[in-house]
């Protein structure tokens, strides 16, 4: 069981602001999870296996693109010389996390088909981005209910992390993958933001390299150089479409009216 608290200090964040404050990100959480108790957020009722996600890189390990890549099945993706596999599984309930439980927990591996590091050139910055993650045709959109949990291995096991230096909070992982319950995760704060856009870029942890971003997380040199694969896990939601709010909205007024007129 994971219950370890998440300090009361700071968030990476991808955008804008390196750095975002506990409390702000609190209240970010709480209006997410008030949002879901009053039924304008829900758990997906399809699965996104069987649909495909865009993925593009740069120095990650190298540069490439797949437009297609189907969800739930390993794929080597040409140029970039890694494979990106991905799952689904029902999210554990950690509050400490502000993981409500009983939604979709999405979980991506990048490891390089090579076993080499995950960078091409490691002085160079870099980055991936995933797109059009989605839960089949007419399914309702994804939001992320809190956070995203980054953690990085070699060959599968799980570096320590120390986020001292750079004043963050390092996690316990909630994912459910072999061997990466429990691993150090950084978490950042993405609540609210829709799934189907999922960026990583090392100029948004440190302002430089993969490589200057381990080693700031107190991974030695020689480990740091090895990583070669990377584990990205989330929480999400789904927000139905306007149409179908405009008539459960309708359908609640009804039902209100009809209360109304038999009193």
């Amino acid at each position: 069981m994971l219950t370890s608290p998440v300090p009361d200090n700071l968030f990476i964040s991808l955008k804008g602001k390196l750095m975002r404050r506990f409390n702000v990100f609190f209240a970010v959480a709480a209006i997410a999870t008030a949002s879901l108790v009053a039924g304008t957020a829900m758990p997906a009722f399809a699965s996104p296996v069987g649909t495909t996600f865009g993925w593009a890189s740069s120095n990650f390990q190298g540069d490439g693109a797949d437009p297609a890549v189907p969800f739930g099945v390993a794929t080597s993706i040409a140029g970039s010389g890694v494979t990106v596999d991905s799952s689904v599984s029902v999210s554990p309930p950690v509050p400490p996390l502000f993981l409500t439980g009983g939604l979709d927990y999405v979980e991506f591996s990048i490891t390089t088909d090579d076993g080499g590091y995950l960078n091409g050139v490691p002085a160079a910055h870099s980055s991936w981005f995933i797109t059009g993650l989605n839960w089949g045709p007419g399914e309702p959109a994804g939001i992320f209910t809190g956070l995203i949990f980054l953690s990085f291995d070699i060959d599968g096991t799980y570096v320590p992390l120390d986020g001292t230096a750079l004043g963050v909070p390092i996690v316990p992982n909630p994912g459910t993958l072999a061997g990466v319950t429990g691993a150090d995760a950084i978490p950042i704060d993405v609540a609210g933001d829709p799934v189907d856009f999922i960026p990583f870029d090392t100029l948004g942890l440190t302002g430089e390299t993969l490589l200057t971003t381990l080693l700031a997380l107190g991974v030695p040199f020689g480990d740091a150089l090895s990583v070669n694969s990377m584990h990205v896990g989330f929480e999400t939601v789904h927000v139905p479409e306007p149409a179908s709010m405009m008539l459960l909205g309708t359908g609640l007024a009804a039902v209100v009216l009809a209360r109304r007129r038999r009193s």
